[in-house]
């Protein structure tokens, strides 16, 4: 209870400091046409530093304490892939506010008008997204990584349903995974060819909007999705979540409950093409059904990195 009070005013302390840097320094910002106040920006980094600070356990007063065991179960895997997606949101957030402050103060410096001058600056800068999207994977994965290894080097390495399973496969785990790609593009195929997807609504993708008009985005594009996505996801869903949730629903419905919520967690890129869900739970269902079969998170790296590889050489070559 005392960690509580502590981290509170310790919250209430940043959200104090920068509400006063915010107002002092930071102009006015239009994001979606809805101005934003440099206090209220200022409040916001200030908490976002706080969250970050709080996760690297250095506050003192609000520390967690060491020693004590690490629970996961049902409530801690909810937690982790909560936080998964909110450390994306809000570090993309916090990436387009600190660079639009920092060209509203340069365009206030310069005697330019700061409202539609900003929107116009805003609108030019195509990197903006891109980078923003960039920042926001890499502190969802830095912070998973982090949540998940509190479990120690042997929970890390544990093969059984109940461990994240960074372990070595055999030969065959790797050709499995070849052959599941074959399955999962053969019912990719057949799902275009019963529903064959909408082009113009496919432009309106999300990110088909942000990366795929520019060869340096999709080069981006293809680093964040068959370098960088593969591994953090599979030790989020395939590692932390299967272990979290095994000891409560068993190995199997563990799997179900990981491989619907991966969809889910997908829901985006089907909003344009709803039967593209189905090829998304297919390859989950053969993510899992590898994790468990080879008692590793690898062979599904390897099937995971290939067919978001394969998915963004489609867009590139038919954009």
């Amino acid at each position: 209870m005392k960690r509580f009070w502590f981290g509170l005013l310790w919250l209430a302390a940043f959200a104090a400091a920068g509400s006063a840097a915010g107002h002092r320094y930071i102009p006015p910002i239009p994001l979606a046409f809805i101005v934003v106040s440099g206090a209220a920006a200022g409040r916001l980094v200030g908490g976002l530093l706080f969250l970050f600070l709080a996760g690297l356990n250095v506050l003192p007063g609000a520390r967690l304490g060491r020693g004590a065991p690490v629970r996961w179960g049902v409530a801690q895997a909810a937690w982790m892939v909560v936080q998964f997606f909110t450390m994306q949101v809000a570090t993309q957030f916090l990436v387009v506010l600190v660079l639009a402050a920092g060209i509203g103060a340069m365009l206030a410096a310069h005697g330019a008008p700061v409202g539609a001058g900003l929107r116009r600056d805003l609108a030019g800068l195509g990197f903006l997204p891109v980078l923003a999207t960039a920042a926001g994977y890499l502190a969802a994965g830095w912070w998973s990584v982090w949540y998940i290894g509190r479990l120690g080097s042997a929970r890390f390495r544990d093969g059984s349903p109940t461990g994240i399973a960074w372990r070595p496969a055999p030969r065959v785990a790797y050709l499995a995974a070849l052959g599941c790609l074959a399955v999962v593009g053969a019912a990719g195929a057949l799902v275009q060819l019963v529903d064959p997807p909408d082009k113009a609504a496919e432009a309106h993708n999300m990110i088909v909007l942000l990366f795929g008009h520019s060869p340096w985005k999709l080069a981006v594009l293809f680093v964040l999705a068959a370098g960088l996505a593969p591994f953090l996801e599979e030790l989020v869903f395939r590692g932390g979540m299967i272990a979290a949730l095994s000891p409560r629903l068993g190995a199997f419905w563990a799997a179900v409950a990981t491989s619907v919520v991966f969809t889910a967690c997908h829901a985006e890129e089907g909003l344009t093409y709803h039967a593209g869900l189905l090829v998304i739970l297919c390859i989950a269902v053969a993510l899992a059904w590898l994790r468990l079969k080879y008692q590793s998170i690898r062979p599904g790296i390897l099937l995971h990195v290939l067919f978001n590889g394969f998915s963004v050489l489609a867009l590139a070559f038919t954009r």
